[in-house]
């Protein structure tokens, strides 16, 4: 039996002799195992770290008896039938989340300015289907249950940094992340139960010291170089689009210095799915077009760019001149548009400008 089934046969035998209770904890078991078991058991997996602050391992159904419904001292009645219906309500967020849809209802009332905007809530698909960085999803969950949108969205982008930079470029062990994660959640759902206001001041601290050990600025410009490369799969695809779109958001602010905390430019939705990463020395260029020693950077983080969803992205294999000219002077993308700045693409060019998106990464893909 799926451990969710064990759960129920075991807390409706706790309340045999309280039978309203067991009545409203039967239904809202019935109703919860609607949902397909492995969704179910991939929720109660996330749930308790979310609640206790430490890794479920095995067996699950003991630690989610022991955590939630223990026998010594026994559970109250009503509270095993509010901890169930707490269990149904969490797992519908759950499942939105682990989705990448966003978890807060969206009231479309005139005039007034909502607490999370389009492109934040974006960020959420990003972290969970782009990044795939399943490891957030107890602490998210439990952000969601205890701090404001304005809140939840902040950890949404902080957490999308992290992984990229840590996990997606550095291979930064999941270990270290997990153990923080799994602590700021229990913190924050004890902070909102004592009325405290949630912040994020400590896990950014922690997150960007593990940064500084895993990730380092001279190791994230390495790794951007050697893993960022469009011949190495969808995966690679994904985090060259993450990255690329990700730097033109904060294209305005590094223009200006740089100065600060990042700051992204929240007025544009890229829709990963739709933009193009465009080969600036071209897959197949032209004849007398042809440059050997750019061959092997085809592929390469430094002779890559991309076009926006409504752009003209028909460059293909055209000479760079006319790339700049007809193509890329008249992209809405700056990062694409700043190529008109050489008046040729060489080796030399290539290595400018690698070195210059490494600079850029940096800046960006900080917390502190």
């Amino acid at each position: 039996m799926e451990d969710a089934d064990l759960l129920r046969s075991y807390t409706l035998e706790q309340l045999e002799q309280h039978p309203h209770e067991q009545r409203v904890a039967a239904a809202a078991w019935d109703e919860l195992l609607k949902t397909p078991a492995a969704k179910v058991s991939s929720f109660l997996k996330a749930y308790y770290p979310s609640t206790t602050g430490t890794r479920a391992g095995t067996p699950l159904f003991q630690k989610l008896c022991d955590a939630y419904f223990p026998q010594n001292p026994p559970t109250v009645p009503s509270r095993v039938s509010q901890q169930i219906s707490s269990l149904l309500r969490e797992k519908d967020t759950y499942l939105k989340i682990a989705e990448g849809e966003w978890p807060f209802e969206s009231a479309v009332v005139p005039g007034f300015t909502p607490e999370a905007s389009a492109w934040q809530k974006d960020r959420l698909a990003r972290l969970v289907r782009t990044l795939k960085h399943e490891l957030a999803l107890p602490l998210l969950l439990a952000a969601s249950q205890s701090a404001t949108e304005k809140r939840f969205a902040e950890l949404v982008f902080m957490l999308e940094i992290f992984a990229f930079r840590y996990k997606n470029v550095c291979s930064g062990h999941a270990s270290p992340a997990q153990a923080i994660y799994y602590a700021e959640a229990k913190r924050v759902r004890e902070a909102a139960a004592a009325g405290k206001e949630v912040r994020w001041n400590d896990l950014r601290v922690k997150l960007q010291g593990l940064l500084d050990k895993s990730a380092s600025d001279e190791h994230f410009k390495v790794s951007l170089d050697n893993h960022l490369r469009y011949d190495r799969g969808s995966a690679q695809k994904a985090n060259l689009r993450e990255f690329l779109t990700t730097l033109e958001d904060h294209r305005e602010w590094l223009e200006k210095g740089a100065l600060g905390q990042p700051k992204p430019n929240m007025m544009s939705v890229f829709d990963l799915q739709q933009v193009t990463i465009e080969h600036i020395y071209p897959q197949n260029p032209l004849p007398g077009d042809e440059q050997p020693e750019m061959r092997e950077l085809l592929n390469r983080l430094g002779n890559l760019t991309f076009f926006g969803p409504r752009e003209n992205s028909d460059a293909g294999n055209k000479s760079f001149s006319v790339k700049c000219k007809h193509y890329y002077a008249l992209s809405q993308v700056g990062l694409t548009r700043g190529l008109i700045k050489f008046s040729q693409w060489t080796e030399t060019e290539y290595k400018e400008r690698l070195h210059d998106l490494q600079a850029d990464a940096c800046k960006v893909f900080r917390l502190l």
